[in-house]
């Protein structure tokens, strides 16, 4: 998103399995899709790949040879199991700055699935917010997840 209204042109992919579970809807519009797909008309486009399909697979890999940075945030090292790890795309794709997010890092739990409910529940985030004598609350808006955002930006805008 950020790296969109810098002007950058952004091609997102997503399963096409994964449905929009922000369910904040006005009419069939979603405020959290809206929230963050501000500039997809102007700066991007959006497809959807099946990963399981070969075809799929395929296709990212066609992808990364003419794109700049890839951001992914799937399981830790689902992607290497596809084949569309950093190892095999910088193969084929010694320009790519590849970029992996994940919500554990190397920890123990870094095969599990993270979410920003979680990381805002591990780092204390849920702790700070709500009423002084009340239970943790988490915060309106996914902060975790802006603050991913925001620090991925800073590291392409550096890179």
């Amino acid at each position: 998103m950020i790296l969109g209204d810098l002007g950058a042109e952004c091609l997102q992919s997503k399963y096409c399995e994964v449905v929009n579970a922000a369910s904040m809807f006005v009419g069939e519009e979603s405020a959290s899709f809206l929230s963050v797909s501000r500039n997809k008309n102007i700066y991007s486009i959006s497809i959807a790949v099946n990963l399981k399909d070969p075809k799929g697979t395929k296709l990212v890999t066609e992808l990364a040879k003419i794109c700049d940075v890839l951001v992914e945030n799937c399981w830790t090292r689902k992607l290497n199991v596809m084949g569309l790890g950093y190892e095999e795309l910088s193969k084929v794709a010694p320009q790519l700055i590849y970029c992996s997010i994940t919500n554990h890092s190397q920890i123990p739990m870094s095969h599990k699935p993270g979410y920003d409910s979680i990381a805002s529940a591990v780092s204390g985030l849920v702790h700070i917010t709500g009423p002084e004598d009340g239970d943790p609350v988490r915060p309106g808006l996914a902060m975790t997840d802006q603050a991913t955002g925001l620090f991925t930006h800073l590291l392409h805008f550096t890179s």
